[in-house]
């Protein structure tokens, strides 16, 4: 979070974020958060999640269609916690910060149930997942946006690279190899049976698990993209950090896809894409890293860019699975 936005939040933002849902500020459970402060709370005897975002990051039009593809998952039956209208019947709450901008709170079902484990391996939560996001990746060419303006924005519009990508002056190596990956994706195939509105972040930090019912939720990412890239996320947080990438992959992918190819049949041929998405999901992560360094105190910042020195340097494949497996 940049530290002007953790400047203007006062007292008297949340005690107003908090009179919006009918709520003392007491009311609320402080969660923490990245790039929003995120609370807990009941609403309407409901247990609910409270996100405060500022609009400089994310406007109230690219709130509103958050919120409103997640109804529109959740009408169609699929397992996502869906955004909640405050008791002013609003779907995003706009709050002056005190300095001519505003924050922008939205309220969403709590998703029942608690994270997995970050090394689970368990096939029949593999394939429970990749059914959830199959059954997204069906839905999604249905889906109409309320408005022009409320249309969430594609994976290399300039207001998610500008946000995401510092990558350091002096790390030239990694300034080219992004620019190389952003000109090659360009080149691919947009058509609606490969590219789609997605997550495009439903790893295990973002999924909970309900005795067997999973939950996705935080859809600040969503956007359009591939859906192999949509995938290729989800393996590239799960899998990444594990001390033998390779030999869980061979455990978790064929679960994945088998439960993703029982609700969506892509074509094939996009997982011959992977190591080229994994390999810019590296490099978003090492910009946001570089980015917001200062403010990360729930991870070995030095270790993991040294670990992301070492992974290209190497030129090897980031995670050394073939993810062809299983998609025919």
């Amino acid at each position: 979070m940049k530290q002007y936005v953790v400047d203007r939040y006062t007292d008297s933002v949340k005690a107003e974020m908090a009179a919006r849902y009918s709520l003392a500020p007491e009311d609320l459970t402080d969660l923490g958060g990245f790039e929003s402060f995120v609370f807990e709370a009941d609403v309407n005897g409901q247990p609910t999640i409270i996100k405060l975002g500022h609009e400089e990051r994310r406007s109230c039009d690219m709130l509103h269609a958050e919120a409103e593809f997640t109804q529109f998952l959740a009408a169609e039956g699929i397992g996502v916690a869906a955004a909640v209208e405050s008791p002013l019947g609003n779907l995003v709450e706009p709050i002056d910060d005190g300095v001519g901008s505003r924050f922008m709170a939205v309220a969403w079902t709590k998703a029942a149930g608690d994270l997995p484990a970050r090394d689970l391996t368990d096939p029949m939560f593999w394939h429970s997942h990749g059914k959830l996001v199959g059954r997204i990746h069906a839905a999604t060419g249905a889906y109409k946006p309320s408005s022009p303006a409320r249309t969430r924005p594609h994976w290399d519009a300039p207001i998610l690279l500008d946000d995401s990508f510092y990558i350091p002056q002096s790390d030239s190596q990694a300034i080219s190899e992004t620019e190389r990956l952003l000109a090659e994706m360009r080149t691919f195939d947009r058509g609606p049976a490969g590219y789609g509105l997605v997550h495009y972040d439903a790893h295990l930090w973002n999924v909970h698990l309900d005795d067997g019912v999973l939950t996705l939720f935080d859809f600040d990412d969503c956007g359009y993209t591939w859906f192999a890239n949509d995938l290729a996320v989800v393996m590239y947080h799960s899998l990444i950090a594990r001390d033998d990438p390779a030999a869980d992959a061979a455990v978790v992918w064929p679960a994945f896809i088998a439960g993703y190819r029982s609700a969506y049949d892509l074509d094939p041929q996009w997982f011959t894409l992977f190591p080229t998405f994994l390999s810019w999901r590296d490099h978003l992560i090492y910009s946001v890293i570089c980015r917001s360094r200062d403010s990360i105190d729930d991870m070995d910042v030095d270790a993991w860019i040294e670990a992301f020195a070492h992974r290209h340097a190497a030129e090897a494949p980031l995670i050394d699975y073939d993810f062809t497996i299983g998609t025919r």
